[in-house]
């Protein structure tokens, strides 16, 4: 290909610190795919990171010219100097409590733990980092035998939240829907203040993270009646708990396995990630998973039994 210019402007490709990888793992920030440090948010959170406490600026994040790393300097420079004028760190009082008579001591409430929030004792029994522990209730949700729960969203009201959802939905398919407080309830919420019309057929419940969903809340949802559910969170990528949404779309897949293994079709079993700005990207997902439910009709109740929780 030829073309003809005035001028000719080559520019020279940035590549990443090689020693972001051991800073990355010290510091527990992740990096992208090209080796640059992932932000908590590209949008709403675009210096701070999923580590409370680090904050990023400059080429650390991507290539960025002069303007753009002095700006971006300058709000993690804020950042940090609002942090330090409190005097004192406010964290979330949602931290998971411990039933030690239930505890199985499989780990598995270790291996979910994003921040590295959770350690062993010797007698066996998982130890929670208040200060570290982000309340995303990964850890409760990936606990088999119940001695992990989440004080701000219990399994109990989870579930009970879930049966209302279904009994009290007036119409036809009855949809339950989760959404991550971050990014989909945002953008949900953000359609309704747009104006942004989708079916009322969905009824929608705010978890911390879509990774707090277990398998017994989403089995429930289809033994009580509802003909579909959608699991909606971040993307995972932008996940707020680094693997929340990774989690929760792991465990959706293995759901969905579980129901065509029991009779039931698994496109009635959805998962979807959106920003918290995109409330159409929200609305077309929504619409998109409600035609599929509209033609495969309602699940009625000759399936609960194949629905074992």
């Amino acid at each position: 290909m030829e073309f003809e210019v005035d001028l000719v402007v080559l520019m020279v490709g940035m590549d990443a610190e090689p020693s972001n990888v051991a800073l990355s793992r010290l510091l527990k920030v992740p990096l992208d795919e090209n080796g640059f440090f992932l932000e908590q948010h590209p949008k709403l959170g675009p210096s701070t990171t999923a580590t409370k406490g680090v904050f990023l600026s400059g080429v650390a994040q991507g290539p960025k010219d002069i303007s753009d790393t002095v700006a971006h300097a300058g709000l993690a420079a804020s950042k940090v100097k609002t942090l330090l004028a409190s005097g004192k760190v406010i964290t979330e009082a949602c931290v998971p409590s411990l039933d030690p008579t239930l505890c199985i001591s499989c780990r598995l409430c270790e291996q979910n733990c994003t921040p590295d929030a959770i350690s062993f004792n010797d007698e066996k029994y998982p130890l929670i980092n208040m200060a570290a522990c982000r309340g995303c209730g990964s850890c409760a949700a990936a606990c088999p035998s119940g001695a992990l729960d989440l004080p701000c969203l219990t399994t109990e009201q989870l579930l009970g939240a879930t049966k209302a959802a279904v009994v009290s939905n007036p119409v036809r398919p009855a949809i339950v829907g989760y959404l991550c407080r971050w990014c989909a309830y945002s953008a949900a919420d953000r359609a309704g203040t747009s104006r942004i019309k989708y079916p009322p057929n969905i009824i929608n419940i705010q978890v911390p993270c879509t990774g707090r969903l277990n398998t017994e809340t989403v089995l429930t949802a289809f033994a009580e009646g509802a003909d579909g559910v959608a699991v909606m969170g971040c993307h995972v990528q932008d996940c707020h708990y680094r693997s929340g949404a990774r989690y929760a779309m792991s465990r959706t897949d293995t759901i969905r396995e579980a129901l065509e293994g029991a009779g039931i079709d698994g496109r009635r079993l959805f998962f979807g990630s959106v920003s918290a700005s995109e409330a159409d990207q929200f609305v077309e997902q929504v619409n998109d998973f409600f035609n599929v439910i509209k033609r495969l009709g309602p699940l009625g109740r000759e399936m609960v039994g194949k629905v074992a929780i």
